[in-house]
């Protein structure tokens, strides 16, 4: 999606791919919250699948360490409408080494825009 400069720092955000879980699930883990952690972990393929529908995680990758420093959750109210898409951006999580406003900033406009340009949504709200 998008690589920022923060702190010195570059960082890549993105959605949650598969191989996330797969490949990395403790370093994914360690940013998400604890009801998404819940959510993957104990509901079937078929449940989590049906979640995902309405929802999309994104995580903040530190694109030199590899590790993930961050995550957020995107909800989008009335999903299969083409007139009236709204997305809600919450469950932001950010690593306290990592943590400023500009990262969080970055995150919000990050997601605002894709929120806007590739899901169509008319209103972007966040917590």
């Amino acid at each position: 999606m998008a690589t920022v400069i923060v702190k010195n720092k570059f960082l890549y955000i993105r959605q949650l791919i598969e191989d996330d879980i797969k490949y990395s699930y403790y370093n994914v883990t360690g940013v998400l919250p604890q009801k998404t952690i819940e959510m993957l972990t104990l509901l079937t393929t078929t449940e989590v699948e049906e979640e995902f529908k309405n929802k999309q995680i994104f995580l903040i990758e530190d694109v030199n360490s590899r590790q993930m420093v961050g995550s957020a959750s995107v909800y989008f109210l009335n999903k299969t409408s083409t007139i009236a898409k709204v997305a809600y951006i919450d469950d932001i999580i950010i690593h306290k080494n990592y943590e400023s406003a500009e990262l969080r900033e970055e995150l919000i406009n990050n997601l605002t825009q894709f929120c806007i340009s590739q899901e169509n949504c008319i209103k972007c709200t966040y917590k």
